[in-house]
């Protein structure tokens, strides 16, 4: 019995021990014309499959192991911006806010173009039509 409550005890210390080994990074993002959040932007480490989508008032909070990371903000109808040198640190939270900007397409004019019409035979018709 006594073998078991050590067991489960040391076996609680590890999960803890390796959790407590994590940061958090958070922050809000934001719409850099009129700040307005940008809610399900994608917050993603570079070169990973680590990421997060933002919430409705454009909040976003991860968990990472210690190191420095590039951090890359993407929207659709946005740039996409990349952070680089973003350290986090065990125990700690390091806050990333950030603002992007949307992307405007210009239409092309259309191009009028000189063209020559071919004559063509005339087609046969069916009389039953």
């Amino acid at each position: 019995m006594k073998t078991k409550l050590l067991f489960f005890f040391l076996f609680g210390m590890m999960v803890q021990f390796n959790y407590a080994q994590e940061g958090i990074l958070k922050g809000t993002i934001k719409d850099t014309e009129n700040s307005e959040a940008l809610a399900f932007a994608d917050v993603t480490v570079k070169n990973s499959s680590t990421g997060i989508s933002t919430n409705l008032e454009g909040n976003y909070e991860m968990n990472l192991k210690p190191g420095i990371y590039t951090v890359l903000i993407s929207f659709i109808g946005y740039e996409t911006r990349e952070i680089s040198g973003v350290k986090i640190n065990a125990n700690d939270v390091t806050e990333l806010n950030s603002a992007i900007s949307p992307v405007y397409f210009e239409p092309e004019e259309p191009v009028a173009k000189n063209s020559t019409v071919q004559k063509s035979e005339p087609t046969k018709t069916n009389p039953l039509f």
